[in-house]
């Protein structure tokens, strides 16, 4: 997407009023491009552009963001939280016995959970 402000070259029609620009007024050149090219060019008076922005973001405001990104804060103190990591670690290492890999599966729930991909 490319705005650009420059002086009219030749005569073109405002989008948002209609009337033309005319040759040697300023003029904003706003033109977009897709995976074949450029695909369209829209022109504007410099107060007219402003006056399409305000009425668009009137009828659709930008989203408030209230979700934080990354990942969530854990709840466990740092000593639950090495004692999990070790039991995960045995647990890794237990494939072959499913009797140690339950009695593990226990501990890790009393410590801080299962993880979601074991159930």
């Amino acid at each position: 997407m490319n705005i650009s402000l420059k002086l009219t070259m030749k005569q073109a029609r405002c989008n948002y009023c209609g009337e033309y620009i005319v040759k040697g007024e300023p003029q904003i050149k706003w033109s977009w491009k897709s995976r074949k090219g450029w695909v369209g060019k829209t022109y504007y008076h410099p107060d007219c552009f402003i006056d399409d922005r305000l009425h668009s973001l009137k009828i659709n405001p930008p989203a408030t963001v209230t979700k934080k990104l990354g990942r969530p804060i854990s709840k466990l103190t740092s000593e639950q939280r090495t004692l999990r990591i070790k039991l995960m670690k045995y647990y890794s290492r237990d494939k072959g016995s499913p009797e140690k890999q339950l009695k593990l599966r226990e501990q890790i729930k009393a410590v801080g959970g299962v993880p979601a991909s074991w159930e």
